[in-house]
């Protein structure tokens, strides 16, 4: 008698990597789509129907939307980052015990940079919790419109969260590795991932700009972004990072202290691991295409109202 093949009946089950492979990919389709869908119907022209005094009710509407329908809006909310408003100087829901009465935060198109050193630097902050930025604080409606044409922060805002990411670093901790505070205050998961959406392009402008290894940097936003992969937010990953040592070299801490240990735990591999930072980084791009796209359904609505 010749014994039945199981297999024939119960085909092997997919690996977890398989698993995650499938669901890249199923990513990859979904932004695909959601991205034709918004070039076919967007248009500059729409912005000659928001005035600069009627954008605020417009942008709460597609807020409302964006908070509900996307995760996009997610790490800046937790962490009391306004966006996408008027008087953006005035931040006063952040979480900074040792900022209480608020961060100084201003905006000035003449700003000087040179002492900084940095080549592409728009900004820095002071000791004592003073950020400054170069160029003027853009309007809501200004905002609303590079957000919906590129999918991205206006550069002047992502530069008011990334000087904000290092306020929250120090806000008990002054010895912070300048190589960890740097990566996440680029890789801060607010709005965007990364900024140019790619590893080894934040990793070559952080590199550039403070005369880090290239490898320790890339090291260090891999890891980051694995951390966000699994669900934690910017603000869990920023509070890892103020408690390690700056006596350790900083991409060994962070492989060591923070991402090791769960990899050993949940018996993630090294390949599985960079499938889950690819569908994290694929996700992140769907929630801010599904934004642009609700910016096209809010403003159909707004028109026929």
């Amino acid at each position: 008698m010749n014994e039945t093949n199981p297999r024939e009946f119960w085909p092997e089950q997919p690996t977890r990597l398989e698993q995650l492979q499938k669901r890249s990919l199923e990513l990859q389709q979904e932004l695909g789509m959601l991205r034709k869908e918004f070039v076919d119907g967007f248009s500059e022209a729409t912005f000659d129907y928001i005035s600069e005094e009627s954008a605020k009710e417009f942008v709460d509407k597609w807020l409302e939307r964006v908070r509900k329908e996307t995760g996009l809006l997610a790490n800046a909310d937790e962490l009391g980052i306004r966006i996408f408003g008027d008087d953006l100087e005035r931040q006063d829901k952040l979480p900074f015990q040792k900022y209480s009465k608020g961060v100084t935060i201003s905006f000035d198109p003449d700003l000087d940079l040179t002492h900084t050193g940095k080549p592409t630097g728009q900004g820095y902050a002071e000791p004592g919790g003073k950020i400054k930025l170069k160029g003027p604080q853009p309007s809501q409606r200004e905002q609303l419109r590079y957000f919906a044409a590129n999918g991205k922060l206006h550069p002047t805002i992502a530069n008011l969260v990334h000087e904000l990411i290092h306020a929250f670093h120090h806000n008990k901790n002054l010895e912070i590795d300048s190589e960890l505070g740097e990566s996440q205050a680029y890789a801060n998961g607010v709005v965007e991932a990364l900024p140019f959406d790619s590893v080894e392009s934040a990793t070559e402008h952080i590199s550039k700009d403070y005369d880090f290894s290239k490898d320790r940097i890339k090291s260090i936003i891999e890891n980051i972004l694995f951390l966000y992969s699994r669900g934690e937010s910017t603000k869990a990953v920023a509070e890892k990072f103020r408690t390690l040592n700056p006596i350790f070299q900083s991409d060994w801490a962070v492989e060591e202290f923070c991402v090791k240990p769960i990899m050993k735990t949940e018996a993630i591999s090294e390949e599985e691991k960079d499938e889950m930072t690819k569908g994290y980084l694929l996700k992140n791009q769907i929630d801010r295409a599904k934004a642009q796209n609700l910016f096209l359904e809010v403003f159909g609505d707004w028109m026929n109202q």
